[in-house]
């Protein structure tokens, strides 16, 4: 289970101290897309075995919450299935499992300020 978050804080927000774990590298400011693939098993069901990543899209900036997610969808974690969305705007968790196994493989991809005096 992971709760509420962005992968990213969006510009707006990059000042708020709020403690959070997600942001404890500076790096972090930097994802811009998120990259997930499922290695769970093959026999796995999210109706059995839980473990969906929920996603609350277009939600405003300073929700943490999903009160104004205009769409909310469950996405089941199917063995080699891969997802791609932007880190600072889609708000989203992973439900509880009822069972061990669940795996799933995440990178980022980075966008870096140009840095035009070098140009």
């Amino acid at each position: 289970k992971y709760v509420k978050h962005r992968d990213n804080k969006h510009r707006s927000r990059m000042n708020i101290d709020d403690n959070s774990l997600w942001f404890s590298d500076s790096q972090q400011r930097y994802r811009y897309l998120t990259c997930i693939l499922y290695a769970t098993p093959e026999d796995w069901t999210c109706d059995r075995d839980g473990g969906a990543l929920r996603c609350y899209f277009d939600t405003d900036v300073l929700d943490d919450v999903g009160a104004t997610a205009k769409e909310v969808v469950d996405i089941e974690p199917k063995c080699g299935r891969l997802l791609i969305f932007e880190s600072e705007k889609v708000l989203h968790e992973v439900l509880s499992t009822n069972r061990t196994g669940r795996l799933a493989i995440t990178a980022w991809l980075l966008k870096f300020p140009v840095n035009t005096e070098a140009i």
